[in-house]
């Protein structure tokens, strides 16, 4: 797979992921001490019960978002932007704003405008770096 497209689907799955796995641990932070389950039934169910469901969620809800942040990030802002730091707050803020629609639906616009934007700061470290490795060294 060619650097472009590695970076590309990079940044259509962490945003989903890493949005699925956010949510898992606020709402198992939520539920800590209201359930009564050993740790594997816990594990369990907060797979089955929470981060299957967000990530289903996740998917429909911010997938369109997460291909637009990709080939956003991909096609303007990694090129044409060269200060490291600004390359990732322009990702948090596109984080942040992905999730505008997510956070209007279910009256959480705050909640889901920060692990949007914790989304947007993680995947944007990591699509930097992945473009400024390949950059730097285009055989890598």
């Amino acid at each position: 797979m060619k650097n472009k497209t590695k970076r590309l689907v990079t940044g259509i799955i962490l945003p989903i992921l890493f949005g699925s796995i956010g949510m898992t641990i606020i709402s198992f932070i939520e539920l800590n001490g209201k359930i009564n389950l050993e740790t594997t039934e816990l594990f369990n169910h907060v797979i089955i019960n929470i981060f299957i469901p967000f990530l289903i969620y996740t998917v429909v809800l911010g997938g369109v978002q997460s291909i637009i942040y990709s080939f956003l990030m991909e096609m303007q802002v990694n090129p044409k932007i060269k200060s490291n730091i600004l390359v990732i707050i322009i990702s948090s803020f596109l984080g942040a704003l992905s999730t505008l629609l997510s956070g209007l639906a279910t009256q959480s616009f705050l909640l889901f405008s920060i692990i949007g934007a914790v989304v947007g700061i993680l995947v944007g470290i990591i699509l930097r770096a992945m473009y400024v490795k390949t950059v730097n060294n285009p055989l890598h």
